[in-house]
């Protein structure tokens, strides 16, 4: 049973750190285009954030060009990760987003 987000552990914290610069790591080196990745929709949007191409990384996302959308289904260790990798997403503006829940 998994517990609430607001519980989880760092090790959870750890692992979507890897699940998103794994993907944008390979996109980086090439290895990937960013309109072939994997993963949940949200792994994918953080990426998208990340590379600065939501369009790409999730074709079917209605709004899939607009960052703030993107943003609101994003939880507290995805948006972490796409701050450390995307100095744009360290403004005040998007910490006053709510989370998603």
């Amino acid at each position: 049973m998994r517990l609430p987000r607001t519980l989880e552990t760092r090790e959870d914290d750890e692992w979507m750190y890897a699940q998103i610069l794994e993907r944008v790591g390979a996109i980086a080196r090439g290895e990937k285009m960013a309109d072939s990745l994997t993963g949940s929709t949200t792994v994918r949007l953080a990426v998208g954030l990340v590379v600065e191409d939501l369009p790409a990384t999730n074709p079917n996302f209605p709004g899939n060009d607009d960052p703030r959308a993107a943003w609101e289904m994003l939880d507290r260790p995805q948006r972490r990760v796409v701050q450390l990798a995307n100095p744009r997403f360290l403004e005040p503006e998007w910490d006053a987003v709510p989370l998603p829940y």
